[in-house]
């Protein structure tokens, strides 16, 4: 029987349920983030043995599921099949299967070297979760992005939602689905819909927010996070410039960036955005870049089954508009259209400017304007004049340019007029000798410096790839990410697990040893203050 206090207080707190399930009710977003908050809270990720399960229970959905995946991806991106298993399936198993053979390492404490004061105690490190993840991912590489990601969440103990697209229906639709039929329901769930939706969501207070689109949409996505002190991940793109230098092979150089530049026809976030070659070749690089896209796409691209298509109307008139404001005697390659086909040819303009409309903005698209250029100091001088992008791509075959360089950056030092006394003249040797704490002596006999090592010293980008493109950001043993208005935060193998893992120290110390300790305690003395001295 039931005293009348306990029935009174069950009744109490059957109603405070109820009041609360009602409101939920009117909000889903709510309703989805308290229910996967349960879930956290009851402890069913912190296992590793759980963690590998799903993990493994992921590569079952891709290796299971090809076929829809790769269908999905044809019908919003017409993605040729080969790009999407190798820029989208392949990534993502490589991520999982990696994690699932070091996540046990990843989980365990670590054990710091002690400060002396820690000499009795036990100190280590606890590798603890943050919470529930949200993941807002992009259109261009739907599967990739969401996945990868939700590997590292896995990984480190997280729960998520998970806010495809809405730019890349026929793929958010199917994983929609596949996702709760292969993962945890409670753990991993998918949230559908547009601006309206996501507005909604980010209202709501998560314990982390991984972003991936542009840097408009990322200030509004940080805006929201600094409401409730979320941390975030924001991959957000910019202007990924190549600098091809005088003396490299340009039909390697062409081969290479043709490949990089129209991979998914253009609309990929660390895409070459435009070129910065050296005067003297620049003309035959443009007959490089001309036959390459021959040689990839045929004479009519529009026919080659191994190009992508304009995820969208609107997309297809932003970059149409580029090109109209780009005056026709700049082109060099391509340019036809078709919107009904949602059809941009690779495209490639010379002659182009630093102040030219092309230059304004990330194109994110398969046009590619082409800058001459004096050498490698007036390509830094116009990569710094940007904001910083997500990716930097340098071509050179001897890396090595003159000895001006180096001199230039030693006057740099001094304002004009200043004396030349003995100790400005010895900085000067030692800057010679260590200029950015790189060993130079050896060039200055030869009255040379890397050219690669100066454009890694003096401009900064998310990554870099030399002699190729793309390769920095296609592997879990680096970390992917941006700097400045090209995003914040990074991820990829371990990085995402570290990303997501909050460091907790501990001090463990025992209930003994107290007059080792006494000297801490009031009334403070003399004695005392000898004592901790």
């Amino acid at each position: 029987m039931f005293s009348a206090l306990g029935i009174f207080l069950f009744g109490l707190v059957k109603l405070q349920s109820v009041a609360w399930n009602n409101n939920v009710e009117m909000n889903t977003a709510q309703q989805l983030l308290f229910n996967t908050r349960a879930a956290f809270k009851s402890g069913i990720t912190l296992p590793v043995e759980w963690r590998i399960e799903q993990l493994n229970r992921l590569l079952d959905l891709l290796n299971e599921n090809e076929n829809a995946l790769l269908d999905a991806l044809h019908k919003d991106l017409r993605k040729p099949k080969l790009e999407s298993i190798e820029t989208e399936l392949i990534v993502v198993k490589n991520e999982a299967i990696n994690a699932i053979k070091n996540v046990q390492t990843w989980s365990k404490p670590t054990y710091p070297s002690k400060a002396f004061v820690q000499m009795i105690d036990s100190v280590y490190i606890l590798k603890e979760p943050y919470g529930v993840v949200l993941v807002m991912s992009a259109w261009n590489y739907p599967i990739q992005i969401i996945f990868s990601q939700l590997v590292g969440i896995i990984a480190s103990g997280n729960c998520a939602i998970i806010k495809p697209s809405e730019l890349s229906p026929v793929t958010s639709e199917l994983m929609s689905k596949l996702i709760p039929q292969y993962l945890d329901k409670e753990c991993f769930r998918v949230y559908l819909g547009g601006i309206p939706e996501t507005t909604v969501l980010l209202k709501e207070r998560f314990d982390m927010i991984m972003y991936t689109g542009s840097s408009m949409v990322g200030k509004i996505v940080m805006k929201a996070a600094a409401e409730h002190l979320t941390p975030v991940i924001l991959e957000l793109g910019g202007k990924s410039p190549v600098y091809v230098h005088k003396d490299s092979d340009l039909k390697l150089v062409a081969k290479r960036v043709v490949w990089g530049k129209f991979l998914n026809l253009g609309q990929t976030c660390t895409a070459p955005d435009y070129i910065l070659c050296h005067n003297n070749v620049v003309d035959s690089l443009i007959d490089e870049l001309r036959k390459t896209v021959e040689e990839y796409f045929g004479s009519d691209p529009k026919e080659s089954p191994d190009l992508a298509r304009i995820v969208n109307a609107r997309n297809f008139k932003r970059i149409e508009s580029i090109m109209s404001a780009t005056p026709k005697e700049k082109l060099a390659v391509g340019g036809e259209t078709d919107e009904s086909a949602l059809y941009i040819a690779p495209t490639v303009y010379k002659d182009i400017q630093l102040g030219d409309p092309i230059m304004e903005g990330e194109i994110f698209g398969p046009i590619l304007p082409v800058l001459a250029v004096n050498g490698a100091d007036e390509a830094v001088e116009i990569i710094n004049s940007q904001e910083k992008p997500l990716a930097l791509y340098i071509f050179a075959k001897s890396d090595k340019v003159g000895l001006n360089f180096l001199w230039d950056e030693i006057l740099k030092m001094y304002e004009p007029g200043s004396p030349w006394s003995i100790p400005n003249l010895f900085e000067i040797v030692i800057k010679c000798i260590t200029f950015n704490n790189i060993l130079v002596f050896p060039y200055l006999t030869s009255q040379h410096l890397l050219v690669v090592q100066q454009l890694l010293s003096c401009t900064s980008s998310g990554g870099v790839t030399v002699n190729d493109v793309l390769m920095h950001a296609a592997s879990h043993n680096l970390p992917f990410g941006g700097v400045g208005n090209s995003g914040m935060g990074r991820y990829h193998g371990k990085y995402t697990f570290d990303a997501l893992t909050h460091e907790k120290p501990v001090v463990y110390r025992g209930q003994n040893f107290e007059s080792l300790l006494s000297a801490r305690y009031p009334p403070y003395s003399e004695k005392n203050l000898s004592m901790v001295s």
